[in-house]
């Protein structure tokens, strides 16, 4: 798949004979095959990575959160509620303004 060069079999293009010469039509459905499977597998490996990249992500997430407060020693209650509150209306600010503009690009869609 280095070379991404390669051309697709047309079977039912101009240069494919349905003649009794077998092994042009051999050929053809040998590269047409060679093809899919390529192709398949490349598809294959790709759903593979992004599932190990989703499993890797989801235990690094669960490590994260058995270990819980990191930083309670170093900051009182109060601050560290400050903090987090903070946190929170940014994103729900995010989010409000995220939502505001799938409206706005759903609205001109329509609108063509």
């Amino acid at each position: 798949m280095e070379n991404p060069n390669y051309s697709m079999v047309e079977l039912d293009g101009p240069n494919f004979t349905a003649s009794s010469s077998k092994d042009g039509r051999e050929k053809n459905a040998k590269q047409l095959t060679w093809v899919l499977l390529l192709r398949a597998h490349k598809a294959t490996g790709c759903l593979f990575w992004n599932a190990s990249a989703a499993m890797a992500l989801a235990s690094t997430i669960r490590c994260h959160v058995a270990v819980g407060k990191t930083d309670s020693d170093t900051r009182d209650e109060n601050e560290n509620r400050t903090v987090s509150w903070r946190l929170y209306s940014y994103i729900n600010l995010f989010l409000v303004f995220s939502v505001m503009l799938l409206a706005f690009e759903i609205a001109a869609y329509f609108k063509g």
